[in-house]
């Protein structure tokens, strides 16, 4: 049985304007990790990539990274964030963590967001696009996973 299993950590400053590249360049890491753990496991040159979720993926580290500049580090460019991903043959687990005090997550989950609302459409969009989603105690740390669909085979009939 082969076991693998990858950890990056990035350690990044509260700047809005390096959201883009990091975001582009942790999902192109992402997929190149995704496709070396799918050949290790399956024993196949698999082309089984994030594709179908690269979308989502993307959305939801882009809306963790602004949550954490602009609520967590108040657009405080001293103060950093450390973004780890963890990629499995099950799943991949992304966590943002930032040096602010944190918030009541528990008050979040507990409302009943509107998309039309002008607060709390991150944490909506985040909800939507991964599989599970949870908060350390403090608040300055979110934890997404998206755990990985078995690869379609094809019809049989």
């Amino acid at each position: 049985m082969i076991v693998f299993q990858n950890l990056s950590r990035l350690i990044i400053p509260s700047d809005k304007e390096m959201i883009d590249i990091i975001v582009g360049k942790v999902v192109e890491s992402i997929n190149e990790l995704y496709k070396v753990v799918s050949d290790l496991v399956t024993g196949e040159d698999n082309l089984d990539s994030i594709s179908s979720i690269g979308f989502g993926l993307s959305l939801a580290i882009d809306e963790a990274l602004k949550n954490s500049i602009e609520h967590g580090n108040l657009n405080d460019k001293t103060k950093l964030i450390q973004l780890e991903y963890y990629i499995d043959p099950k799943k991949i687990r992304i966590k943002v963590t930032d040096q602010g005090k944190g918030f009541d997550y528990k008050f979040i989950e507990s409302k009943n967001i509107d998309p039309e609302s002008e607060s709390g459409r991150g944490i909506l969009l985040i909800k939507n696009f991964m599989d599970e989603v949870s908060w350390n105690e403090s608040g300055n740390e979110i934890t997404m996973i998206k755990y990985r669909k078995p690869a379609s085979r094809g019809v049989k009939r």
